[in-house]
């Protein structure tokens, strides 16, 4: 697997493919009991060091023939930790919400 790798690990947003309750799911499967819903789209996540916030915001789906693909823009927000933890996390956080297929 390829983990998108950001410029800027302070903040960056990225679109991904999933509805905010598998998003939120994603969530807690990566970091069970440290994610707080903070308000409709809102999360924080506390692992350790790294602070991280993101904003999740619906986009008008994706369509390619008959299937229909939910889009999210999640803004991240990093805060303490160093680079390589805060990769760890970003690393977690996808192997978590990655689905079955090839």
């Amino acid at each position: 697997m390829t983990v998108f790798t950001p410029h800027s690990l302070e903040c960056f947003e990225r679109e991904l493919g999933a509805t905010l309750a598998e998003f939120e799911r994603g969530l807690q499967k990566a970091a069970p009991g440290a994610v707080s819903l903070l308000g409709a789209g809102l999360f924080f996540l506390q692992c350790g060091n790294v602070e991280l916030r993101m904003t999740a915001q619906p986009h008008p789906p994706r369509r390619i023939g008959l299937f229909e693909i939910p889009v999210l823009k999640v803004t991240y927000r990093f805060s303490g930790g160093d680079d390589a933890e805060r990769l760890a996390l970003l690393g977690r956080l996808d192997r978590a919400m990655q689905r079955g297929g090839g």
